[in-house]
């Protein structure tokens, strides 16, 4: 059998025809057979110890020199391999799947919590490493963001913006059916299929990168962008958009990104009809502020005095 052809099988990179040949060559030989596991066995180390492509040609190469010299010798290496070649090629048909594909089955995340969203209204809710996540009515995710090495992860169905808490050290993976949206702190939404069965991701600030569900690279997405991920075709379309208008609109939200005092309290005056004066504080401070419009005027004054340090005073009846 031909090394190569085998190799490109497993990395699934061979025509319908060329599969067949190597079906055919399996069935007719227990040397075929053992080979056969041999080449997959390399493809598994490189699978598993995340081995270079060098190395891995390496492997081969040295798999090749060894089957040249085993032809210029009696066959004792079938002799020793027959005993199990039956086995390996009844395991082949299992990691068969998995070279495939392209990479081993990941193991399914062991969740620590999850938010269903069945009201219908905006539903906000904080994540332990202080990520918070605005999810859309029939919205619901799973989360593992304090219990994983390295990483912290959230699976998505329906629709969510997301405000991440930076973390360099544990960057974030947010699942979102055929694309994964990779980041370390930003703000930006998704939208997983909805009713254009598309996926949509508009980013308001920081930086994104959208991921095939193998972990190819698709794009990396600059504030005000919006990408779709087209599920009929797989592939991208990347526009240019204001995000905040659309972020304010779809979620009910208000977002105020490095606003000092001032520029928080005219919002607030704004949103409820009120006068507030406020006082002690940096005033060369700026601050990151997200709330919903039909949050309290209480929750939203608590809130910013918590995050600026400053005293803030309600008047009402300002229109």
């Amino acid at each position: 059998m031909d090394t190569e052809l085998i190799t490109r099988y497993v990395r699934g990179l061979t025509t319908d025809e060329e599969d067949k040949e190597i079906l055919r060559s399996l069935e007719e030989s227990p040397a075929n057979r053992a080979l056969f596991a041999d080449i997959m066995a390399i493809e598994a180390a490189d699978a598993a110890e995340k081995t270079t492509p060098y190395d891995t040609d390496r492997m081969l190469d040295c798999l090749n020199s060894r089957i040249d010299a085993d032809a210029r010798r009696p066959s004792r290496r079938w002799i020793a391999w027959s005993g199990w070649a039956v086995a390996a090629a009844l395991l082949a048909g299992i990691f068969l799947f998995v070279f495939r594909s392209g990479s081993r089955p990941e193991p399914e995340p062991q969740w620590t919590g999850q938010v269903v969203n069945t009201t219908t209204n905006v539903q906000p809710c904080a994540l332990d490493d202080g990520t918070k996540i605005y999810l859309t009515p029939g919205a619901a995710i799973h989360y593992n963001v304090s219990a994983l090495p390295g990483k912290r992860l959230v699976q998505l169905e329906g629709e969510a913006y997301f405000d991440v808490a930076k973390d360099p050290s544990r960057p974030m993976t947010v699942d979102a059916g055929p694309v994964r949206v990779e980041v370390l702190g930003t703000s930006f939404s998704v939208s997983n299929g909805g009713h254009t069965g598309n996926t949509d991701v508009v980013l308001e600030r920081g930086a994104v990168r959208l991921l095939s569900r193998d972990g190819q690279k698709l794009v990396n997405l600059k504030p005000n962008q919006k990408a779709t991920f087209l599920h009929a075709t797989s592939d991208v379309v990347v526009e240019e958009m204001y995000a905040m208008p659309y972020i304010t609109e779809k979620y009910n939200l208000i977002s105020l990104m490095g606003a000092d005092i001032s520029q928080i309290v005219s919002v607030i005056e704004r949103n409820y009809g009120v006068k507030v004066t406020w006082k002690g504080g940096d005033p060369d401070k700026h601050f990151d502020l997200n709330f919903l419009k039909t949050d309290s005027l209480k929750d939203v004054i608590d809130i910013v005095e918590y995050i600026s340090g400053y005293k803030l005073s309600v008047s009402e009846g300002i229109q």
